[in-house]
């Protein structure tokens, strides 16, 4: 199962905003939660940061001190809101349904069953094994 939110450490000074996988009953493969996609990873943000949908179809990631720490560079687009597939895509569409971003174009370290990577993007090691 995938979720999508902010990953803190224990003491909340460290956080990521992710899509993660679950494991369940079935994932004898799969113990703890596994990050999946983080536009933040190799840079977390403090407790109380924000992700925010603006109405003019921007999706930024914003700092607790409201400093931009990533977007989706999809201003002015017709969006009209986001979603996680139940495949781990986190996906920005408009009115009739139609893409506008997806996570999947954008991969990190890691690719999903269905994900495809195409001509151009790569996989970056992280700078830590966990995530």
């Amino acid at each position: 199962m995938f979720v999508c939110g902010f990953l803190c450490d224990h003491d909340g000074t460290a956080c990521v905003f992710a899509v993660l996988i679950f494991p369940s009953e079935y994932d004898s493969y799969l113990y703890y939660p596994r990050l999946v996609w983080s536009p933040n990873r190799d840079n977390p943000v403090k407790v109380n940061a924000t992700l925010q949908l603006r109405q003019d179809g921007g999706l930024l990631l914003m700092d607790s001190n409201d400093t931009l720490i990533w977007k989706t560079n999809t201003r002015g687009k017709l969006v009209s809101g986001f979603k996680l597939t139940e495949m781990g895509n986190l996906v920005l569409f408009c009115k009739s349904n139609d893409t506008i971003w997806q996570s999947f174009d954008h991969s990190i370290d890691s690719l999903v069953p269905g994900q495809i990577m195409a001509p151009g993007q790569k996989l970056i090691s992280s700078i830590s094994a966990t995530g």
